[in-house]
């Protein structure tokens, strides 16, 4: 089962050196596993090493280190094609982490982003995770939030998308200081990913409280920049991918709902899927 002793007698030392580089160089995400898919096994470095050595494979046995020892060399653990689907679908499902698989045509060739999956947006992994044979009980539920407040109390604009029914639902309204009827929506409807604006995370208030909110529910949070929720297109998308046209009309009433709804959209690429 342990897969630390895959045969990586192709890197040279100077290509570790070279790859813990530039994986240093890479982003912080503390939600998200990076893969590298070496064409006979995979790799996994870093804290997502230890994370998956500590919390998936229960001993820390498994890591080995790059370019260095224990102190000051890299984390790394190599996963066999089976421990690699076993994984992807964990990580997915039960832990609410985000998975990129990342790749290179050759040895020489720069590393590329391949797959992307989410907990609420599978589409490029669910081959793995719903291999046949294995039971998934969650469907994945993505929900978009916007929140603002003014006097009334918290602006409240919900999006929900359900990969597996192609359904987009949304709803909004004014809540209180608790975002009590907040998180009852996103519990009700079993949301597995929030996509929330940076600039609502990035305001002291609102972001404290979107994070408190989100860690009560054990939901995996995605920031986006603010142009991700333009509603400029929006109606044009959603004439085409609505059957029924008769629900856009009151969307048009909720601005906030209407901007969770671009972002769901423009996050699982619906406008660019012909079989929407």
């Amino acid at each position: 089962k342990m897969s630390n002793q895959a045969d990586d007698s192709q890197i040279t030392s100077a290509q570790k050196g070279g790859f813990c580089k530039f994986f240093r160089g890479l982003e912080d995400d503390s939600q998200l596993v990076r893969i590298f898919d070496r064409k006979t096994y995979y790799s996994v470095h870093g804290d997502d090493a230890v994370f998956m050595a500590t919390e998936l494979f229960k001993t820390q046995s498994v890591l080995i280190y790059w370019d260095g020892d224990s102190v000051s060399g890299l984390p790394t653990l190599y996963l066999s094609p089976s421990n690699y689907e076993q994984y992807v679908r964990e990580l997915l499902v039960s832990r609410n982490r985000k998975v990129e698989v990342w790749s290179q045509a050759t040895a020489s060739q720069p590393w590329h982003i391949e797959k992307r999956a989410s907990p609420g947006h599978l589409d490029q992994l669910e081959d793995v995770v719903f291999a046949e044979g294995v039971p998934v009980s969650d469907t994945p539920v993505l929900c978009v939030l916007r929140l603002t407040q003014d006097a009334a109390g918290w602006n409240t604009g919900i999006a929900f998308f359900d990969e597996t029914s192609n359904r987009l639902q949304w709803c909004e309204f004014v809540d209180n200081d608790q975002l009590t009827n907040t998180e009852s929506c996103l519990v009700r409807m079993g949301a597995r990913e929030c996509i929330v604006g940076s600039d609502n995370m990035a305001n002291a208030d609102t972001g404290k409280k979107l994070r408190e909110l989100l860690d009560r529910c054990g939901i995996a949070n995605s920031e986006r920049k603010k142009s991700e929720f333009d509603t400029s297109d929006l109606e044009s998308n959603l004439g085409r991918l609505c059957k029924d046209k008769s629900l856009i009309a009151p969307l048009s009433q909720r601005p906030k709902a209407m901007q969770a709804c671009a972002a769901a959209i423009k996050y699982c690429n619906l406008s660019a899927d012909d079989s929407n």
